[in-house]
């Protein structure tokens, strides 16, 4: 408790006015911003955006940081050419519509290892002409005041989160191997995701997980 308090009497300066201060401006209207403070000083903000994309919305997240003596500038957008982290909405062959049909919402942030940044998290869906997939990512620093995901869960169909305390609740369908999309094994899988003794663990192992 001392320790995240500290951080935030460091960081306050910057996050009293991160917004306005953003440069470059997220692309599309911006829906949610979340912060937090950096171990050795300054802080992060990411932003989730969305732009009008033919009969869909094209979703963005943004991530700004601000260092003591520096100003907030952007360190990671997706889409991009730098990272797919969502996926692009394009317009589908012989047809009008936009694919995939695309929501994403940023949830909050969660203190998750000792001594360092909190992550923030993000969940998002993309489908065709299926169900589609449900996705979890954790965002924050990647390395020395380099940022993204660092972690991502992905899972047919859905995939939901809740921030409880230091770790994250999993929701979605469980497909144990060769199961067809129709029927999962579990319908409402729970699993809790938690940082312990030096990396990510689940418990149980229910959706994939994988790097940045």
């Amino acid at each position: 408790m001392r320790k995240a308090s500290a951080l935030a009497v460091l960081a306050a300066p910057f996050l009293a006015a991160a917004v306005p201060l953003l440069r470059p401006w997220p692309p599309g209207a911006i829906m949610r911003e979340v912060s937090a403070p950096l171990p050795r000083g300054g802080a992060f903000t990411v932003v989730a955006s969305r732009a009008p994309r033919g009969s869909q919305f094209q979703y963005y997240l943004s991530i700004y940081a601000a260092w003591p003596g520096a100003a907030w500038h952007r360190v990671f957008l997706a889409p991009s050419q730098a990272s797919q982290a969502i996926p692009l909405v394009t317009q589908g062959h012989g047809t009008t519509r936009f694919f995939p049909d695309q929501t994403l919402t940023l949830l909050g942030t969660v203190p998750m290892k000792p001594d360092a940044a909190p992550f923030a998290v993000a969940e998002m869906h993309n489908a065709g002409a299926d169900c589609g997939e449900g996705t979890v990512m954790l965002l924050g620093e990647t390395g020395r005041r380099r940022f993204g995901p660092v972690l991502t869960l992905s899972n047919p169909c859905a995939l939901t989160a809740k921030i409880v305390g230091d770790h994250i609740e999993l929701s979605g369908p469980y497909y144990a191997k060769g199961a067809p999309l129709y029927k999962p094994t579990i319908s409402h899988a729970r699993a809790l995701l938690r940082y312990r003794g030096g990396h990510f663990t689940e418990t149980p192992d229910y959706f994939r997980m994988g790097g940045s």
